[in-house]
């Protein structure tokens, strides 16, 4: 194109252009056809050419029929000028012929090349290494690798733990091989793995699993407890959180709050303790206190930290409540008990309509049931359980509430949160 400007010869410009959008559409064809999964049946091939002279078209004839008379005019003539002139015009039309014209105005062929073959050499040296690039950060994972973990995953919905495990193994094999054994990529193919071992009830192998994920999120190379050595990345949170449940799940209550200490320390250093991804960690480790009935001031402090940085309206503020309320039950702080308790239904009530589900509604009245029982307030306490009992959508939900006002020392808060995951 810059060629043609300079030689003036603009008549070429919509040619060229037209070239250009062609070859543009051939390589889309191309990429299409590299990128599909399934290759199409058929394909269609755009070429553009000049006709032959030997074309029997009307433009074509007529050109020759102007070029007979033309000829035949300049021979019949004698004058001079009229010769000079014809040798003017065929010396014009074989400057502007396509062979004299491609030899003027583009380059030879070999250099020609040279560029092309230049210029795809820097495009593909240019493709490897931005893709090596996301291969070395993690923000490009290979279809193969894809395609294990979704079969794990499916394999494990549907109870086949065996191949499930089988494709998990392949896919944490194939990202070792594809970046390196201690590759933060490996952290989600290896939490799908521990899950899959702690769905077959082999706990033991799926702690080494998420102690490994925590190593590696952690720069170690080795792997002997989540509570201490080097303060891990953010990535390290949620193996954590998962090795701390499974910790809890067997009974080892003491290393499931250790583990959650230190994941409140990994958010503090990494977002701050004002955080709402902190809050979040903070609260995790203020409901194990509370299930395990440990160190119940310190989860109500806990609780009472994330109510003050919490927004106004944040879905977790009805949780925060109605579990604050059931630690200074829990404690006998009864007066403390009700505020938190009325806060909840508070949220409940200026909430908008169906804004939070009717188990946690159930659970929300409950709790304020129980704090007025254990004042002596047993009117006030019986409304508000038949108001639970309305709310109540499931029936081991009715069930609790129903052996709760039967037996009001025999009632147990986490048994409540149970029944509502239910």
């Amino acid at each position: 194109i810059s060629s043609c400007l300079h030689s003036h010869h603009y008549h070429l410009l919509p040619t060229l252009l037209l070239h250009m959008i062609c070859c543009c559409v051939i390589f889309l064809l191309i990429f299409l056809l590299l990128s599909s999964h399934e290759f199409p049946p058929v394909f269609f091939f755009l070429m553009i050419r000049r006709p032959p002279r030997s074309t029997l078209s009307s433009s074509s004839a007529a050109s020759d029929v102007y070029k007979r008379q033309y000829q035949r005019r300049v021979r019949g003539s004698t004058d001079d000028s009229m010769k000079r002139l014809a040798g003017q015009l065929g010396h014009c039309r074989h400057m502007c012929s396509n062979t004299a014209l491609s030899a003027h105005v583009y380059p030879s062929q070999w250099s020609q090349r040279l560029k092309w073959f230049g210029g795809g050499c820097v495009l593909l040296a240019g493709s490897g290494y931005v893709y090596s690039n996301y291969l070395r950060d993690g923000q490009r994972i290979p279809l193969s690798m894809q395609h294990d973990y979704m079969q794990a995953k499916i394999a494990m919905v549907d109870g086949d733990l065996s191949t499930a495990k089988k494709f998990a193994k392949k896919a944490v094999v194939n990202a070792e091989a594809s970046y390196s054994k201690d590759s933060v990529v490996l952290v989600p193919f290896l939490l799908l793995h521990a899950r899959i071992c702690v769905a077959a009830e082999k706990q033991q192998e799926a702690e080494q699993v998420y102690l490994r994920a925590i190593a590696i999120a952690a720069g170690r190379t080795k792997a002997s407890s989540a509570e201490g050595g080097a303060v891990p990345s953010a990535a390290a949170l949620e193996p954590a959180f998962e090795l701390a449940e499974l910790y809890e799940k067997t009974g080892r209550v003491t290393q499931a709050i250790g583990v959650h200490k230190r994941r409140v320390q990994i958010a503090a250093g990494a977002f701050g303790m004002e955080d709402e991804r902190s809050l979040a960690v903070v609260q995790s480790l203020a409901d194990t206190l509370r299930r395990n009935s440990t160190d119940l001031a310190v989860a109500a402090q806990l609780y009472q930290h994330c109510l003050r940085h919490v927004p106004v309206s944040h879905e977790q503020r009805l949780v925060l409540h109605m579990s604050l309320s059931a630690v200074h039950l829990q404690l006998g702080d009864y007066p403390s008990a009700e505020i938190a308790a009325r806060s909840a239904i508070q949220v409940i009530e200026t909430a908008p309509k169906d804004a939070y589900p009717e188990t946690e509604t159930a659970i929300a009245y409950h709790n304020l049931a129980q704090v007025k029982a254990a004042l002596g307030e047993l009117t006030q306490a019986g409304t508000l359980r038949d108001q639970a009992l309305e709310h109540a959508d499931t029936d081991t939900l009715r069930l609790m509430i129903e052996d709760a006002n039967q037996d009001p020392e025999g009632y147990s808060e986490s048994k409540f949160h149970q029944a509502g995951r239910c």
